[in-house]
């Protein structure tokens, strides 16, 4: 009998690659190229009892496909649509700052125009500038 050397140690065995590929078929959609819900290779690799996930993704990746499952990709459309929700917030808080911004300068601008008339009117009944 062969001894097993530390590189067969990290290999997995043909009783373990037929375990994962059986729960590969399970869980992962071939023709959507990804897991259902939200299982993953680490999610195998824990029901097939095995140390090393990285078992899981070289023979995913030969057999199946890329990684991913479904949960990411209900999060990744949520996330793309807060993104354009924020996106559209921010454009509508902008567009309310700077029309607020030059209400602020227009009415600067009257003050200005009603404090001058008014200094000028003083200046009137006071033309030596007395206070």
């Amino acid at each position: 009998m062969k001894t097993k050397t530390k590189e067969d140690l990290r290999k997995p065995t043909k009783e373990q690659k037929l375990n994962i590929i059986s729960v590969l078929q399970d869980v992962y959609d071939i023709e959507k190229q990804r897991y259902n819900n939200c299982e993953t290779d680490q999610s195998v690799a824990d029901v097939c009892e095995i140390p090393l996930w990285g078992w899981v993704t070289q023979l995913r990746e030969e057999f199946f496909g890329p990684s991913g499952n479904e949960a990411d990709l209900v999060a990744a459309k949520e996330l793309s649509e807060f993104v354009k929700q924020a996106n559209a917030s921010i454009a509508k808080t902008e567009a309310m700052q700077k029309r607020f911004m030059q209400r602020c300068a227009d009415e600067i601008k009257e003050v200005i125009k009603t404090r001058e008339k008014a200094e000028a009117v003083l200046k009137s009944f006071n033309p030596h500038g007395v206070t």
